[in-house]
C-alpha cells in the first residue's frame, strides 16, 4: 500500500535551479519509489515550463521566467527552423546570435554575458575555438620572431669565434713559431699588408 491509500504516489520536493541567476524553484510533486532522480527532475521541469514560465532548452539548461527566452509563435518557430536548415546547409545570411560561423566575436561574447540565449553552448564552443586559434597564431609569430632574431646572433657568435681563433694564431706568429699560411686561408681583413714569410722585427 502506498503513502496515499492504494496509490503508489506520494509528494516529494524537487528543486530546479536557473542556470543564469541561480534562482531556485522548489515544489512538491507526486512521485513513486520507482521514479529515478532524473525522472523526478523531468517532471518538475515540465510543470515549470508549462505553468510557471520557465524554459528548458536543447542544451539541457534551465532558465527562470526572468531569463527565459520569449515564447515563440508558430510563425516564429517556422522561421527559426528555416534559418536552422539554411545554417546547416552553409547559408548564414539570416543567422542570429547563435551562429558560430558568422557572428562577430565581440557581439558573440556580449550576447553570452548579457543573456543566455538558446544555443549558448555553440556560441561558447566557437569563442573557445577562436581563442585557441588566436593563441596558436601568436605562438607561431613568436617562434618566427625568435628564429629571425637568432640568425644574426648566431652569425655574430661565429664571427667572434673566428676572430678569437685568428687572434690566437696572431699570438703564435708573434712568437715566431709559425706564419699566417700555417693556419689555412686567413680572412683578408687580417692579412692585408702583413708579411706571411720571413717577418723580421
Amino acid at each position: 500500500m502506498g503513502a496515499h491509500g492504494d496509490s503508489p504516489l506520494y509528494p516529494a520536493q524537487v528543486t530546479v535551479c536557473c542556470d543564469h541567476c541561480g534562482r531556485e524553484a522548489t515544489c512538491d510533486y507526486m512521485v513513486s519509489d520507482s521514479m529515478t532522480a532524473a525522472e523526478r527532475l523531468t517532471k518538475a521541469r515540465a510543470h515549470l515550463v508549462k505553468s510557471e514560465g520557465w524554459q528548458h532548452d536543447e542544451d539541457g539548461d534551465d532558465f527562470c521566467p526572468e531569463h527565459a527566452a520569449p515564447v515563440e509563435s508558430d510563425e516564429e518557430k517556422e522561421e527559426r527552423e528555416e534559418t536552422e536548415r539554411a545554417h546547416n546547409s552553409g547559408d548564414h545570411q539570416y543567422c542570429g546570435p547563435t551562429c558560430e560561423v558568422e557572428f562577430p566575436s565581440e557581439m558573440l561574447r556580449n550576447a553570452i554575458l548579457h543573456r543566455a540565449f538558446p544555443g549558448s553552448g555553440r556560441m561558447l564552443d566557437e569563442l573557445i575555438r577562436r581563442a585557441v586559434a588566436e593563441a596558436v597564431g601568436q605562438d607561431a609569430a613568436i617562434d618566427t620572431a625568435i628564429d629571425t632574431a637568432q640568425h644574426p646572433i648566431d652569425r655574430l657568435r661565429a664571427d667572434l669565434e673566428e676572430a678569437r681563433m685568428w687572434a690566437r694564431h696572431g699570438y703564435e706568429i708573434g712568437q715566431r713559431s709559425c706564419t699566417w699560411s700555417d693556419h689555412g686561408v686567413a680572412p683578408k681583413w687580417l692579412t692585408d699588408n702583413v708579411p706571411t714569410q720571413g717577418a723580421t722585427a
